[in-house]
């Protein structure tokens, strides 16, 4: 976006086009600031790695043997990731919170993207169906705010920009045909047993050790 390092929650009722309007920013922030782009979710036409929310809670479970060196990699010793000059993309993010895995997981989650976005040159993206449904860590360091309506092919974008003194909303509109084809317009997100697989995941890890 041109914003330096930031936060937007995208909310809107379904069907009203909030990962449309997640993925007209992906192509931007890959066509204007040559961000690497990370998504929960199908892109096309455009270079990404794709994830799950579970990847994101393995990341989250950073050790103190982790050190980030150039660029962003996944330390062999547990499975966190460091970032660098990348933007993440993820729809439907309240269905992490509403997840089989803890709350403290969950929230360390959280708290792990928004100290990433901080710390590091990344841009965090996200969609709901409600601001309010969203982790409360993750809501209050929200910089940019914006609901969707559609109406046909158009996409109405009433903007709240957090970081702006006036704080006066901002419109704005995204034209369906510029994105269709970009991402899968049929995916639904799924609630996931976390916890599982964690579990799996140090069950591997101990018998590759031997242990």
């Amino acid at each position: 976006m041109g914003l330096g390092t930031v936060i937007v929650g995208i909310e809107g009722g379904t069907s009203q086009g909030k990962t449309l309007v997640m993925t007209f920013f992906a192509i931007d922030e890959y066509r204007s600031y040559q961000k690497k782009l990370i998504a929960n979710y199908t892109l096309h036409h455009i270079p990404y790695e794709r994830i799950t929310f579970a990847d994101l809670i393995g990341w989250s479970a950073v050790c103190r043997l982790c050190q980030w060196r150039d660029g962003a990699y996944v330390c062999a010793n547990c499975g966190g990731r460091g970032f660098d000059n990348e933007a993440i993309f993820l729809d439907e993010v309240h269905t992490l919170a509403d997840s089989r895995a803890s709350q403290t997981k969950t929230n360390k989650t959280f708290s792990y993207l928004v100290t990433q976005t901080e710390k590091q040159n990344v841009n965090l993206y996200y969609t709901t169906q409600d601001l309010g449904m969203v982790e409360k860590r993750l809501r209050q360091r929200t910089h940019i705010g914006m609901h969707v309506k559609r109406k046909g092919d158009n996409h109405f974008l009433t903007i709240d920009d957090r970081t702006s003194e006036r704080r006066r909303p901002k419109r704005a509109l995204v034209y369906g045909p510029d994105v269709y084809d970009f991402f899968n317009t049929n995916q639904v997100m799924k609630v996931v047993d976390t916890d599982a697989i964690l579990k799996a995941r140090h069950k591997k890890a101990m018998k590759d050790a031997g242990a």
